[in-house]
């Protein structure tokens, strides 16, 4: 598992394993809030299997937090830290 830290409102940690751009483990803390805080495995669960920068990705991580209020950090800057990690290799 590899570790970046994003700064957006608050700061999104991300640690994952890809296997090239599809993601086979994720764990998503920092600063911030989402309520309720289930939320953050149910964007966990949504995202594996997806391919980073994908309209795929873009469409799991819009249906998962449909219902759910973020504080400090939004789908974007997750989006954007996930595309920062392919990168940042």
């Amino acid at each position: 598992m590899r570790r970046i830290n994003y700064k957006a409102g608050k700061l999104l940690r991300i640690d994952a394993k890809l296997d090239g751009k599809r993601i086979m483990k994720l764990k998503l803390h920092g600063d911030f809030f989402i309520h309720p805080e289930e939320g953050i495995e149910k964007i966990e669960k949504a995202l594996l299997g997806t391919e980073i920068g994908t309209n795929a990705q873009t469409k799991e991580l819009l249906k998962a937090t449909e219902n759910l209020r973020f504080v400090g950090i939004t789908t974007q800057d997750i989006l954007q830290a996930l595309d920062k990690f392919i990168k940042v290799r």
